[in-house]
């Protein structure tokens, strides 16, 4: 799954985009569906990551971030999938709006009472805070990308390595409170 190419995750996402059936890729989708529910039609998950909001900081007010996320989180658990929401990283510039939309994602998390993993809150400890030098994306560790699921001690200074290693901690909590 780390190598899985999305159809509701892309480059430059938004949580209108995601929700925007214009967005859709129509190779793949049904006519008039979000890609978000295009996703999920085609791959039946159980569990949904989700981490949108890097993006929207410098578009959109928080008001509709939380409406869109609201959404969201509403459209994933009618699909039977249960949503684990994730905060945002901080972004160069955009740093009161990055800690506004995350108390957003807690505020959410705790309204629909799903789990959240804070991947903000562990990438500030890191060097720039795990970006890498433009601010925006999360630092790549020397192997590249291929290397982002190298736990070793020596590869959890970068980004990506600590964007997947919270996640699968978080889809291992999930796992162990919904087995048996």
């Amino acid at each position: 799954s780390f190598t899985d190419v999305s159809l509701a995750a892309k480059v430059g996402w938004t949580t209108y985009g995601v929700l925007d059936p214009d967005e859709s890729d129509p190779s793949v989708c049904q006519p008039g569906e979000p890609p978000l529910l295009c996703e999920y039609r085609v791959l039946s998950p159980s569990v949904a990551l989700i981490m949108f909001g890097t993006n929207d900081v410098g578009v959109i007010g928080a008001d509709d971030y939380r409406v869109n996320l609201r959404r969201i989180v509403r459209l994933t658990e009618g699909k039977g999938i249960i949503p684990i929401l994730s905060t945002i990283p901080m972004r160069d510039g955009f740093a009161t709006r990055v800690q506004e939309f995350n108390r957003i994602v807690a505020e959410i998390a705790a309204e629909y009472a799903v789990p959240m993993v804070d991947y903000g809150g562990a990438m500030l400890p890191l060097g720039m805070d795990g970006l890498d030098l433009d601010g925006v994306h999360p630092s790549v560790p020397p192997k590249g990308y291929e290397g982002a699921a190298d736990f070793n001690p020596n590869n959890l200074y970068y980004g990506y390595v600590i964007r997947n290693l919270t996640s699968l901690q978080i889809l291992d909590a999930v796992w162990r409170s919904t087995a048996g």
